[in-house]
């Protein structure tokens, strides 16, 4: 019909296509399980004046790092005092910061010891795969520009539209980047000072799938954006310039 092509006109045909089977979109992973908060949470931001020793040194901890009590509120931080069975992770004296799919569901949580004394991992976690998590989904606004950092205790010091990696990977495998070039979502890397190679790297692979990406410049005293105030963080963000293919291949040259 847009070329006026007549049907019967001799050497004329006009021929359909299907390709839709060459676009199909991947199935959606199963739902996993329903995940609880470790036994005994309680939030913290109803307690900010208790003398529980548990209580005051999370709290004293989280504004240590620079936090405010609207903080508390947003990020939902909280603590436990319940002994796990043996074998079972304990979650004793640590902050614990729960993590909300798109429709609300808990999906994920962190885990970060505030006491100086204790003896073993610094962080736990729950043994959900990171590659189908989206921390704080609920939070996100995927048309605008996303900032991605790799810890909880980093996006607690970022603007609002942000996650974490939970780690310094993210590849095609994970739902995060899924979600990203579904969206084309503009992408702020804030990776470690450590991290500069992965931070080259993911922009390589964000740029092949034709997102835009930006790098933020951490102060180099400083070893990521944990350590920076929100006002550092919003000065460098404002301050952050797109990664080139050009600038990779500096990198590359660089690293030689």
């Amino acid at each position: 019909e847009k070329f006026k092509i007549k049907a019967k006109e001799k050497y004329r045909r006009c021929i359909a296509l299907d390709l839709s089977h060459l676009f199909d979109r991947p199935s959606e992973p199963e739902p996993l399980p329903p995940l609880h908060l470790p036994e005994g949470f309680t939030l913290l931001a109803n307690r900010l004046e208790s003398k529980n020793k548990v209580v005051k040194g999370a709290v004293e901890y989280l504004y240590g790092r620079g936090l405010t009590k609207e903080d508390f509120w947003l990020w939902k931080f909280g603590v436990t005092e319940h002994k796990a069975p043996k074998g079972e992770q304990d979650y004793r004296f640590r902050v614990i910061v729960p993590s909300f799919d798109v429709k609300g569901n808990l999906n994920y949580y962190s885990a970060r010891t505030w006491w100086s004394k204790f003896k073993g991992n610094k962080y736990a976690n729950p043994h959900i795969p990171r590659e189908s998590v989206i921390f704080n989904e609920l939070m996100i606004d995927w048309s605008q520009e996303l900032t991605l950092v790799e810890g909880v205790f980093d996006l607690v010091k970022c603007n609002e539209n942000a996650t974490c990696l939970l780690g310094s990977t993210l590849d095609p495998s994970y739902l995060l980047f899924q979600r990203i070039i579904e969206n084309s979502t503009p992408i702020l890397l804030a990776l470690d000072n450590d991290a500069r190679p992965k931070t080259f790297n993911l922009a390589k692979l964000l740029l092949e799938y034709g997102i835009s990406v930006r790098k933020l410049e951490i102060p180099k005293e400083l070893n990521d954006v944990g350590q920076m105030t929100k006002q550092q963080f919003m000065a460098a963000r404002e301050g952050a310039k797109l990664i080139t293919t050009a600038e990779i291949l500096r990198h590359k040259l660089e690293s030689l």
